[in-house]
């Protein structure tokens, strides 16, 4: 059973998500430990665009019955190195997107505990 047959939408669009930050998380770790290497291309993970896509169709209705399912997995890619950024510059800017990726994993999972709450006071009608 997946986490969208429990949580319905909404935990399969945070799985989602989240496996997206998780694949950015060891993407920029990398960046980091290799920003010194010679000829080494940053790597980018894309998923937020087949995301949104899915959750607009989901608020117009044309999504109705929609899931994550049919998404592609996130996408890993290797960029050209960042204009200007090189050694210790590179670095810091990784760690920001490292912080910033960390800070979006974080919300997601408090939201995840939300709604699991909330349907665990609809299982139990209330009660504790």
């Amino acid at each position: 059973m997946t986490s969208a047959a429990i949580g319905g939408f909404t935990a399969g669009v945070i799985g989602y998500a989240l496996d997206g930050l998780s694949l950015r998380h060891a993407a920029i770790a990398s960046n980091i430990a290799n920003a010194n290497s010679p000829a080494f291309r940053p790597r980018e993970v894309a998923f937020e665009a087949q995301l949104s896509a899915l959750l607009a169709q989901q608020r117009t209705g044309a999504g109705m019955g929609a899931s994550t399912e049919h998404l592609p997995p996130p996408l890993v890619t290797e960029s050209l190195p960042r204009a200007g950024l090189t050694g210790q510059r590179a670095v810091e800017a990784e760690i920001v997107r490292l912080n910033q990726n960390v800070v979006q994993y974080h919300a997601l999972i408090r939201g995840l505990e939300k709604h699991m709450a909330s349907l665990s006071t609809a299982i139990n009608e209330g009660r504790r």
